[in-house]
């Protein structure tokens, strides 16, 4: 009989643990996922560490080339600021405002978005998704079938086709780039630039992107 009772508070137990585990899990990721991700530093000074570790090209004005393959890290652990990107620059750009036409991609956690659409009006961009391939064998950006920017609600935009660019573990709640997902961005004057995303944290650093990237600046679509 004791034995009998053993089991059932086991089994009792058991359950509870199970169905805590799914309501953490499912409403720790709708809260929004990129606020989930919080496991930066506790201390300044590890975060002023993990900073200094960032090292990235100098900025350069490509003009009309074709770059290199450039890897660059992009700090946008902020749950409040966007973080925009110009691939003509090879930088992060100094610009608050979303209706400029001086960048192209932007970041803010695991959100992206792109200088289109709801996001602004004026600008060109898009982005175009490639599965199952690389940077490097990705030779000519699409003629066409770039999504722009849409409105989520009266304060934020996305993209949707770079919305969902992590795969996401509900037992580490640690977000990974998608293995062979390659973007094509066209950029905010019609230019374009194939990128890959390999990282999403410097160290403890959420929201620390390092990403991959081929410019073509001239306007055409050939990267070789």
């Amino acid at each position: 009989m004791k034995s009998k009772y053993s089991f059932w508070v086991f089994l009792s137990f058991l359950t509870a643990f199970i169905l805590w585990w799914y309501y953490y899990a499912f409403t720790t990721l709708n809260t929004r996922v990129e606020e989930v991700q919080d496991s930066a530093p506790s201390a300044l000074g590890e975060k002023k560490e993990v900073e200094t570790e960032i090292k990235n090209p100098e900025p350069k004005e490509v003009e009309e080339a074709l770059t290199d393959v450039v890897t660059y890290t992009i700090n946008a652990s902020s749950l409040e600021h966007w973080v925009y990107f110009d691939f003509s620059k090879g930088s992060v750009i100094e610009t608050g405002d979303p209706s400029s036409l001086d960048w192209d991609i932007g970041f803010k956690r695991a959100l992206v978005i792109s200088n289109s659409g709801q996001t602004n009006p004026q600008g060109g961009g898009g982005i175009a998704k490639l599965e199952n391939t690389d940077l490097e064998s990705v030779k000519e950006a699409p003629e066409s079938g770039y999504t722009v920017d849409i409105r989520v609600n009266p304060t934020e935009t996305e993209n949707p086709v770079i919305k969902k660019w992590y795969e996401y573990s509900y037992m580490t709640h640690i977000l990974k780039p998608k293995k062979g997902d390659v973007y094509v961005i066209r950029t905010a004057d019609g230019k374009f630039a194939k990128m890959q995303i390999l990282k999403y944290y410097c160290g403890r650093l959420t929201g620390c992107y390092t990403i991959k990237y081929v410019y073509q600046g001239s306007g055409n679509r050939k990267f070789d």
